[in-house]
């Protein structure tokens, strides 16, 4: 069985700024790559939200056949790339202690 390894993070800009810094406190770090098996053509999407404090950030949302990561900034010197776990909804991500809904 032939498996194809696809590129899915090809020095995806992600932005670290969480609901709690300044906007001084913006820095900008990159992934090298991450491949996973499978044909399936790869889904990208990013998602602007807004805090209530008017706090702004990115999450970006990367699908692959059964695949489905969120890069989520958890605070300023943090990005993790979730996981998606099952929920009743199917919008829930996981990586290690955070969860993302």
């Amino acid at each position: 069985m032939k498996k194809a390894l696809w590129l899915l993070l090809a020095a995806v800009p992600v932005v670290l700024v969480a609901c709690g810094g300044s906007d001084d406190d913006k820095q900008t770090a990159q992934v090298d790559y991450l491949a996973l098996p499978g044909d399936a053509k790869l889904d990208t999407r990013s998602v602007d939200y807004k805090c209530e404090n008017g706090r702004k950030f990115t999450v970006q949302y990367l699908n692959k056949g059964d695949n489905s990561l969120a890069v989520v900034p958890v605070s300023d010197n943090l990005t993790l790339v979730f996981s998606n776990v099952i929920s009743a909804s199917g919008a829930k991500y996981a990586a290690g202690q955070y969860i993302w809904w």
